[in-house]
């Protein structure tokens, strides 16, 4: 965690010189600044992934590019999206948007790197957590509804997570707020204004909501967890 710190903190300070104290158009020195943060992104996820081997290679470049553009892309898509709010707010309010541009350019910044680097350290904690393969494994291991469910394979452990959006690490207080969480929003006594299909979409969801916490509930209470 200290390197991810590092890394975004130097990663804002750069932002906010290029950006204040750079000569030029606003939207020009914004791409100069992703394009300088790239190699930065590259550094941190290099840094940061599980060591690679002559045995793992392949499979650890294809795990570095997924990570280092899951990450450098969703600061991207998310700075877009604060800066089509901005613009939003802009017409709306009759504000210059030049000048709101540059006096919230650091905390749009900011805030679009800090919701990218959660969804890349998630993607970093379970390739150390599970194996440079575990997606390939979520998919080979994955059983249909009908098959028994107290013996579960470590793909499909982390295939029930997923769908609780849960971390390896967690504890059965966390399944359990997570799981009440979810019922609250797909429990299909509280979809009564639905038509009947998005009424079916619902149970489905909710019948592989309760198979997911079961199952997860059942691998903590073996210690697997």
């Amino acid at each position: 965690m200290k390197l991810v710190f590092v890394v975004s903190l130097s990663q804002l300070v750069l932002a906010g010189v290029l950006m204040y104290f750079l000569p030029g158009d606003a939207a020009k020195k914004s791409l100069l600044i992703y394009v300088v943060e790239f190699p930065l992104w590259a550094l941190m996820t290099n840094l940061e992934m599980p060591k690679r081997s002559v045995e793992n290679k392949e499979i650890w470049s294809s795990n570095f590019f997924f990570s280092l553009f899951l990450g450098f892309g969703l600061s991207i898509a998310f700075f877009v999206l604060s800066m089509i709010a901005l613009t939003f707010f802009s017409a709306i309010s009759g504000m210059d948007l030049e000048v709101l541009y540059r006096y919230l350019f650091f905390f749009l910044h900011g805030g679009a790197l800090i919701l990218a680097l959660i969804y890349h350290q998630r993607e970093i904690s379970r390739l150390h957590s599970w194996g440079l393969d575990y997606r390939e494994r979520m998919i080979l291991e994955a059983p249909s509804p009908e098959e028994d469910t107290t013996t579960q394979g470590m793909g499909e452990t982390l295939a029930m997570l997923t769908i609780l959006n849960l971390e390896p690490d967690l504890t059965m207080e966390d399944l359990k707020k997570r799981y009440h969480e979810l019922c609250r929003l797909y429990h299909p006594d509280r979809l009564a204004a639905m038509d009947e299909s998005e009424k079916m979409t619902a149970e489905k969801e909710f019948k592989r909501i309760q198979r997911a916490y079961e199952i997860v509930k059942s691998q903590i209470e073996k210690g697997k967890l």
